[in-house]
């Protein structure tokens, strides 16, 4: 009775502690400015990072909570490092945020990393996918991979009011969820000319880096008619870019893949 009693004690004790079946820790950090959580494996000797930007009402744990099929599918002694960065539960690539991650927050976080970082990555899902997709535009050369998981991309202006009702017609998208999303950006932003300077599909470039693109066929939000067309945009300009169609709605993932490509 003793020894049932103490494996039960220990087995809902262990279950507390922040550690996957596969031995990787995630330490997590906050600040006035921004939080992040640094998900590790102690016993790889990768020196890859991938940086990943959580989806609208998220936080920085999400990578945690929602990937660990993928974690499970790396081999712990090569798996890279993940990065989660959050501004928020809800917000959007802009000057200042894009100034505090470049020149304030990656320089901290990488220097508390055990190694050098000699491989960097981006993945980002939903409103992250457009965060991530805006960061490869506006500094092309910093990472060599880039996925974006159903990610936040419309092929024409959100300012452009009369586009709406087309965009829910062939896309069969939810008003209110479309509505949600860009009262959002014109919040953000406030005239075109700031989106513009934040727009994926206004900014890239072939200095881009290879990415994976993938989206739901049944995305409440349309976003498989922008995400597809990123990557027609990004083929046009010699990158690399695969663009994969899945079975559901909005963020529907993967695994396998992702974990496969992040490498």
């Amino acid at each position: 009775m003793k020894l049932i009693l103490i494996c039960f004690i220990l087995f809902f004790a262990l279950g507390c502690v922040e550690t996957s079946p596969t031995g990787t820790k995630n330490d997590c950090f906050k600040n006035s400015e921004y939080s992040y959580c640094i998900t590790t494996n102690t016993s790889s000797t990768s020196q890859s990072v991938v940086y990943f930007f959580h989806g609208k009402d998220g936080d920085e744990k999400q990578w945690y909570e929602d990937f660990m099929q993928v974690i499970k599918n790396w081999d712990s002694k090569t798996a890279p490092t993940v990065i989660s960065i959050s501004f928020g539960k809800v917000w959007l690539l802009e000057d200042y945020k894009y100034n505090t991650l470049f020149n304030k927050a990656i320089p901290e976080i990488e220097s508390k990393l055990s190694k050098p970082v000699t491989k960097r990555m981006i993945m980002g899902v939903s409103m992250g996918g457009f965060n991530a997709a805006s960061i490869i535009t506006k500094n092309p050369k910093f990472f060599q991979k880039a996925m974006l998981n159903c990610p936040a991309l419309v092929k024409f202006s959100p300012f452009n009011v009369l586009e709406i009702p087309l965009y829910i017609l062939r896309t069969k998208a939810d008003y209110k969820k479309i509505i949600e999303i860009f009262s959002l950006v014109a919040i953000t932003y406030s005239v075109l000319y700031k989106y513009e300077d934040y727009s994926p599909f206004k900014n890239l470039t072939s200095e881009a880096p290879e990415m994976y693109v993938s989206c739901g066929d049944k995305d409440e939000y349309g976003f498989f008619e922008g995400a597809k067309a990123f990557v027609d945009l990004a083929k046009s300009k010699g990158i690399k870019a695969e663009y994969e169609q899945l079975s559901g709605g909005h963020c529907v993932f993967n695994y396998k893949k992702i974990a496969e490509f992040l490498q």
